[in-house]
């Protein structure tokens, strides 16, 4: 699953990264056939570039804030859990409007305030980890990922475990990837535009007028 949303978006993301080239390509056609001066070139397009960079290129830190802790990086929390709170949020998707809902869920502990998060697209179910978790204590291995204290591995003991650290990679490396090539895409779209803005008005030919016979 993991692999297949990489490549999905992977791809659009170099279907984006197509579109600067192919923007910048006539960028350079126009720069040959122009009468505007290279210091007239530069004065128009490198704020259009500034622009496009200053909007775009702060989301890319926050992507890597995503990027899932390593197992040795990860903190321990032992304690019995108190509740589960669920968060459903829904939304449309797709071309007909098609109604989807997510589901994310806070796990709260006993003499700890705050609470721990499951990453959304895990499947967790709540009626069964309050079943398994019981009033005994459970051992949480979590870590701050994108801003939230996330969910990596759950167990008791050493043997019994209900949510391994490889479940819970998977979905957060989606979501990392996701945002990373979403991200990427959308500055790459935002560069060609500021390119292809030039060339559209100042085009190199006048327009021709239409006679009135």
């Amino acid at each position: 699953m993991f692999l297949l949303s990489a490549l999905f978006w992977g791809f659009l993301a170099l279907l984006a990264l197509g579109f600067l080239l192919w923007r910048f390509r006539r960028f350079l056609k126009w720069r040959r056939k122009t009468m505007l001066s290279l210091r007239d070139q530069l004065v128009i397009l490198l704020p259009l570039l500034a622009l496009a960079l200053a909007l775009t290129t702060p989301m890319l830190p926050a992507v890597f804030s995503t990027w899932p802790a390593k197992y040795a990086e990860l903190k321990e929390l032992t304690a019995p859990v108190e509740s589960v709170q669920a968060d459903s949020r829904t939304s449309s998707a797709g071309r007909g409007g098609r109604l989807e809902t997510r589901t994310s869920y806070q796990i709260f502990f006993q003499n700890y305030e705050g609470f721990l998060c499951v990453s959304d697209g895990l499947r967790f179910r709540q009626e069964d980890f309050l079943q398994w978790a019981g009033s005994e204590e459970v051992t949480v291995l979590y870590a701050n990922t994108g801003g939230k204290y996330t969910v990596y591995q759950i167990q008791k003991g050493s043997q019994d475990v209900f949510l391994h650290y490889r479940e819970a990679l998977d979905p957060l490396l989606s979501f990392c990837f996701f945002s990373l090539f979403f991200s990427l895409s959308i500055e790459f779209l935002a560069l060609g535009c500021s390119v292809g803005l030039v060339v559209r008005i100042f085009p190199t030919e006048p327009k021709k007028r239409k006679h009135v016979k």
